[in-house]
């Protein structure tokens, strides 16, 4: 029970600032989002200050919260969306997030992947007994396995739930918190991808789809979520991004729908949240940026905020492991001095990338190629307009993009040292963000084409809430 009281405190301290954002419905599935970038602005300020870990947590949540209503215009806001009941639409996702919460509650696998315990579970233990802790960790030789200046958004989540429910070292409980968090994500994703085409008439093929779309893409990576790896978090998280940048992209140029800052502070929560989980999140939150700066590039304000957001981020952390004597590990020079090696065919980073290919084609390359080009193809078939083309440039660019993030280390990186071991022990978790990207693009030219063939008309995103 305490482990539920716990996990209910971390979320419902960022629900004011969450109904700030979204209506009553959505609240329940963007303050888990909320609650774990304070999370990671709370832990900074810890381990800078050497402040204990849960005071100060709750202090930035209220003075967060304080500051949020301190204006009445977000003052009104959150009043109207707290009194926004939900329709069958939203109960339907609420019914989602019931039945497979409460199933992860009532039965979770024991916690014994090796990388789960030895990274993120270990940095977590070091967090929730104090800074000085931390920061002993990270000038030992002997915790080096355990990469101690890794990314510490998901060990501080997890340390914060620990220090509410009074029980250190749960690991059970620190699973449970990165499943529910990338529950939460994979369902607000395809909510937020599926929200415009929500017409009451037709919620029965909707909740079809919806259904299909959340079983098809967290039980992908159910494994990997309830073993508590944060690459699952990391694409479940880039996956509630990509849902919103594409909502923003199916809006009209010249009018611009009066929620896309709402979905824009929602890409900007979820920037902030990948590059706090892991090392390449930073890699795959700047192909997203790029992407939809490539299309979007006369909206400046909107790409400047996703881009600070996502380094806001990446400063906090890298203050994180300096205060704490750390020395960040990087994997960027290593791939940089190697670059040349592609523009030779006889390389090492192409020798490699056939071991890759020929391995891992089959399972992890074949279908979510296969499912992106039909996806692609059925936009190339509808009417061509600026919109389509600009849903197709940045699906592209982020295609591509993330495929250079998951084979380059592997090609050009330190993990080409001993190959096979690296490959065998985090290629089918890292390949998780591209496959996760691939279902939630696809789930939205699903709906889009569900959308004409249910009521036989176009859709106009202008008379939507976006």
């Amino acid at each position: 029970m305490s482990s539920v009281v716990a996990i209910s405190l971390f979320i419902l301290l960022a629900m004011p600032i969450s109904l700030v954002l979204r209506p009553f419905a959505d609240s329940f599935f963007l303050a888990p989002l909320i609650a774990f970038c304070l999370g990671i602005v709370s832990t900074t300020v810890a381990l800078v200050f050497q402040l204990s870990l849960g005071f100060t947590y709750v202090l930035v949540a209220f003075i967060i919260t304080i500051i949020s209503f301190t204006n009445a215009k977000i003052r009104k806001s959150a009043r109207k969306n707290l009194k926004t009941l939900p329709d069958l639409f939203d109960l339907m996702f609420l019914s989602i997030l019931l039945v497979f919460g409460i199933a992860f509650l009532i039965y979770l696998p024991p916690p014994l992947a090796w990388d789960a315990r030895s990274i993120w579970l270990f940095h977590a233990s070091w967090l929730s007994h104090g800074g000085s802790v931390f920061s002993d960790a990270q000038t030992l030789e002997s915790l080096s396995f355990s990469h101690p200046s890794y990314p510490l958004g998901g060990p501080a989540a997890i340390a914060i739930v620990w220090l509410f429910s009074g029980i250190q070292e749960n690991l059970w409980l620190g699973v449970t918190v990165v499943a529910l968090l990338a529950l939460t994500n994979t369902i607000f994703s395809i909510k937020l991808l599926l929200a415009p085409y929500a017409q009451k008439a037709h919620t029965l093929g909707l909740a079809v789809l919806a259904a299909t779309l959340c079983c098809v893409v967290f039980l992908d990576v159910s494994g990997n979520a309830l073993s508590g790896y944060m690459d699952v978090l990391l694409a479940t998280t880039l996956a509630v991004v990509v849902a919103a940048l594409l909502g923003l992209l199916t809006q009209h140029q010249r009018k611009i729908g009066s929620g896309s800052k709402e979905l824009i502070a929602i890409a900007s929560l979820g920037f902030f949240a990948a590059v706090g989980l892991k090392q390449e999140g930073i890699f795959f939150s700047l192909v997203l940026i790029v992407a939809f700066g490539f299309v979007q590039a006369q909206n400046r304000i909107q790409i400047a905020v996703l881009i600070g957001s996502a380094f806001t981020s990446y400063f906090f952390w890298k203050v994180a492991i300096a205060t704490s004597g750390g020395i960040s590990e990087s994997d960027a020079s290593g791939i940089l001095s190697n670059f040349p090696e592609l523009f030779d065919l006889d390389s090492v980073a192409w020798s490699n990338f056939s071991i890759i290919w020929n391995g891992y084609f089959r399972d992890y390359l074949l279908y979510p190629n296969f499912m992106f080009l039909i996806s692609v193809l059925a936009l190339l078939m509808e009417p061509k307009s600026r919109r389509s083309l600009r849903i197709l440039t940045f699906a592209s660019i982020a295609w591509v993009g993330y495929w250079a993030v998951v084979f380059a280390p592997y090609m050009l990186g330190q993990s080409r040292v001993n190959l096979g071991w690296w490959l065998d022990t985090s290629f089918n978790r890292v390949v998780t963000t591209q496959l996760v990207f691939t279902f939630v693009f696809c789930g939205f030219v699903l709906a889009r084409a569900a959308t004409v063939t249910i009521t036989g008309e176009k859709f106009n995103p202008n008379s939507t809430t976006y």
